[in-house]
């Protein structure tokens, strides 16, 4: 029979067990990096920079439809026509937004050729100075727990 504590009649709950998990024990390997791919740093800078356009072309859009909400637009507008002896002026006029376009894709092809660039500038100074130093862990265990650690109860 389990042993009961009262306090004052109450029931008091059994004391709780403390769970402890075991570390796992981990592999670790060191290394150096002393090449990185082209391809694959042109991949991924495509798809980075490409993101950072459409957040600048987001941004510019959004500044662009709170400054016509608050009026200012207009003012703009009218100034340029004025300075350019233009007969009338749309900031968000079709050619504008085709050159934004454009200048987004120029500016996406640009960033991507310095990436590459760097890389390669990168291989090529490991040969003189060695690359970085890495050193990369991985938790070892057994494929019945899925590399999960192993809880025991402790009382």
């Amino acid at each position: 029979m389990a042993h009961v504590q009262t306090l004052g009649g109450r029931v008091l709950a059994p004391p709780r067990s403390k769970v402890v998990a075991k570390p796992l024990p981990r592999a670790v390997q060191r290394g150096e990096l002393t090449r990185v791919s082209l391809p694959s740093v042109a991949r991924v800078a495509i798809a980075f920079w490409t993101c950072v356009g459409a957040l600048i072309a987001g941004g510019l859009l959004a500044l662009t439809a709170f400054l016509s909400a608050a009026g200012a637009i207009d003012k703009v507008e009218s100034f340029v026509a004025d300075l350019t002896g233009a007969d009338e002026f749309r900031i968000m006029s079709g050619s504008i937004l085709v050159a934004l376009l454009l200048l987004i894709a120029a500016f996406v092809i640009v960033a991507t050729t310095l990436s590459v660039a760097a890389a390669a500038f990168y291989n090529v100074m490991t040969h003189f100075t060695g690359g970085i130093e890495i050193t990369l862990t991985q938790q070892v265990g057994s494929a019945a727990n899925n590399g999960h650690a192993e809880v025991e109860s402790v009382s």
